[in-house]
């Protein structure tokens, strides 16, 4: 099939993004693995992961409605939703028991913030996750990540469909970053999609060089999403419907 056609927006800092990126300042007290982990190295630094993408992707996020954070790590992108929209509630999801204690600690005084530790996948089961020993933030499953890094270990997981937590709320956006894992979620979230029609945030490395494989196209193709934003490997979704 044809690969999906989209707008790509040259970004520019406006003053808006300015004053967002103002907005947007990690605690001063943060916890974290040491400096050899990227994301831990900038938040450390006095800086969050991903901001520019977040500051992208502002103007189209839906400003109401749950905030589904799957892929939690240890709590990067939690914070910064809690400092642009602080009255949003966020339910996150992270696999790995490891960053899972920085995420806890990170994101229990937002009142607003649900976070759990479980795997989400297309059934219920066990698997295994690897964790890097210079990238906490790449750890996924074994089977399907990419291991460009040394393993530091290899942990069993619970794994359960999206579906089977029924979340009642209005959804307006779920945000996706798994390691290669994204496909996997997404069919054991059929329900969700259809119910709350979200708009997606979903990293997809294999837009461009395997769309046929791509997590993208299985949306486009079973849920009607297109394209609406882009950041490097991070796409944002909108149902047509």
């Amino acid at each position: 099939m044809k690969k999906v056609e989209y707008t790509f927006w040259n970004f520019r800092e406006t003053e808006l993004f300015k004053q967002l990126k103002e907005q947007l300042q990690p605690p001063t007290s943060i916890s974290t693995w040491d400096r050899t982990d990227h994301i831990s190295d900038l938040l450390i630094g006095g800086m969050f992961y991903e901001t520019h993408t977040l500051l992208q992707f502002y103007n189209d996020i839906p400003k109401e409605g749950m905030i589904l954070d799957i892929g939690a790590n240890i709590g990067n992108h939690q914070i910064m939703f809690n400092q642009l929209y602080p009255n949003r509630e966020i339910f996150g999801f992270e696999a790995s028991p490891l960053n899972y204690i920085h995420l806890h600690r990170n994101t229990m005084n937002y009142p607003n913030t649900t976070n759990l530790c479980v795997g989400l996948g297309a059934e219920q089961g066990l698997n295994n996750i690897t964790h890097f020993a210079e990238n906490m933030g790449g750890s996924g499953i074994r089977e399907v990540n990419n291991l460009r890094h040394k393993e530091r270990d290899i942990m069993p997981i619970i794994i359960e469909p999206l579906d089977l937590f029924q979340l009642e709320s209005n959804i307006s956006l779920i945000k996706i970053d798994v390691e290669n894992y994204e496909s996997y979620v997404i069919k054991g979230a059929h329900k969700t999609i259809e119910k709350h029609k979200p708009m997606i945030w979903i990293e997809d490395f294999k837009h461009d060089d395997d769309y046929s494989n791509s997590t993208i196209k299985y949306l486009v193709d079973t849920f009607e999403y297109e394209i609406i934003n882009r950041s490097e490997c991070n796409f944002l979704l909108k149902t047509k419907i």
